[in-house]
């Protein structure tokens, strides 16, 4: 999140109008959510993000994730990330999918 909201206050203050995020493919919907969350909370509504994913390595090798906090196979992250992206929807940090999807349509 506070990653999310630098490269959001950045990408307005140059005045960018496109951006793209590159994230591992594990966590590419959460990052995703994540910057479009923030975008539409600090009214960047006019930036059109893209979404790119990192060059995928194996899914049974491990992977450092949150900070390094977090050592588990890719696929295994992949269960934590659906878990992380229902709490953080939960609790109003991350927008609903119906929202990331009126976003597309509106993108497009």
């Amino acid at each position: 999140l506070t990653e999310a909201e630098t490269v959001v206050e950045h990408v307005k203050k140059e005045g960018h109008l496109h951006l793209i995020i590159v994230a591992p493919p594990f966590h590419q919907l959460r990052c995703f959510l994540t910057m479009i969350s923030v975008m539409l909370r600090r009214g960047a509504k006019d930036i059109c993000l893209w979404n790119q994913h990192a060059p995928a390595e194996k899914w049974s090798a491990k992977a450092a994730h949150s900070q390094g906090s977090l050592k588990a196979s890719r696929s295994e992250l992949i269960v934590h990330e659906s878990r992380r992206i229902s709490l953080y929807q939960g609790n109003g940090s991350l927008v609903p999918l119906h929202e990331a999807f009126a976003y597309f349509r509106r993108r497009a």
